[in-house]
């Protein structure tokens, strides 16, 4: 039952006619009957009747009429109210690289903001791709991308900027440095040995998910290796989610992460996470957001977090 048809039959309790009340609708006479009829159809029983050559409603017919004000009246509120909440509420999709600090920030930022901003609503649901950042803020598959960049020295705490420059709209917002940690699946013949140094990933390959930061990832870390006397192999798969790279099963193969990840890998008893007791794989984390595709909400939210991020940076450095 439409809502608009009901609106029509309450339209049409005023006249009584309808040529008069399809002429006020701007619909044809015709086309309210079927509507009307519709709604007797639906109910099983009739609500016109027509006697001495007048339409009049019956007991059922003058019944539901009342009922029709009420649904109308009700619709008319919900639609009103959630058109309000519309205006003063956002769903927010961010992808965290399930890095528990950040996602920390993320939650203590939107307490803060809903303390600030009591009529407010703010959703957030955390995100997981293997896709680039910057393709996934612009395709609209998340609101707010962590990006994690490779440190091509050893020093922790540096802001060195991006690679490439981001499109007009977009920002970008330094929130720190993580260590970064190597793993390894059972299969491979390390799994077992007390401590892994970079010499005895002599020769092994560097698995990443097919991505231009994860490329460039790969480039630095075999620099990274190179300096201290090692080489290595980097192999850029095109994967669809990170528990498919964390479980392919190279039997010399080896895959990087951030310290503090908590995906389920760093717990699993097939795989190993550990540092090279003498290469350090210092990382800077980013922010990303084109602030354009946000709601007024989202954007008063983003100000708010953007603040928290930078925040973070200076008090962690």
């Amino acid at each position: 039952m439409e809502i608009n048809h009901l609106r029509e039959y309450i339209a049409f309790s005023t006249t009584m006619s309808f040529a008069r009340t399809a002429k006020e609708l701007f619909l044809s006479a015709p086309t309210l009957r079927s509507h009307i009829k519709l709604i007797e159809s639906e109910l099983g029983v009739p609500l016109l009747a027509k006697r001495d050559d007048r339409i009049e409603f019956t007991p059922t017919g003058a019944q539901f009429l009342s009922h029709a004000h009420k649904i109308v009246d009700a619709a008319d509120t919900a639609f009103d109210e959630c058109r309000a909440f519309a205006r003063d509420s956002t769903s927010l999709l961010i992808r965290t690289y399930n890095y528990p600090p950040f996602e920390d920030l993320i939650a203590t930022t939107r307490g803060g903001f809903l303390r600030e901003h009591p009529e407010k609503h703010v959703g957030i649901r955390f995100v997981s791709s293997v896709q680039p950042s910057l393709d996934l803020v612009a395709e609209g598959k998340v609101d707010v991308s962590m990006v994690v960049r490779l440190v091509e020295n050893d020093e922790l705490g540096t802001d060195e900027g991006m690679s490439a420059p981001l499109p007009e709209g977009y920002e970008q917002v330094f929130y720190g440095c993580e260590r970064g940690v190597c793993w390894i699946t059972e299969s491979n013949p390390l799994f077992d040995k007390d401590v892994i140094s970079a010499r005895d990933l002599e020769g092994f390959t560097l698995l990443l998910p097919h991505t231009p930061e994860m490329i460039n990832a790969g480039v630095a870390m075999r620099a990274k290796f190179a300096a201290a006397g090692v080489s290595i192999n980097a192999s850029n798969a095109p994967f669809e989610s990170y528990e498919e790279y964390f479980f392919s099963d190279m039997t010399r193969g080896f895959g990087i992460a951030l310290y503090r990840d908590t995906t389920k890998h760093h717990y699993h008893p097939g795989m190993r996470v550990f540092e090279l007791d003498d290469l350090a794989i210092p990382c800077n984390l980013y922010v990303m957001c084109d602030e354009e595709n946000l709601d007024a909400c989202g954007r008063l939210f983003w100000q708010r977090f953007k603040a928290a991020i930078e925040d973070h940076a200076r008090t962690t450095r």
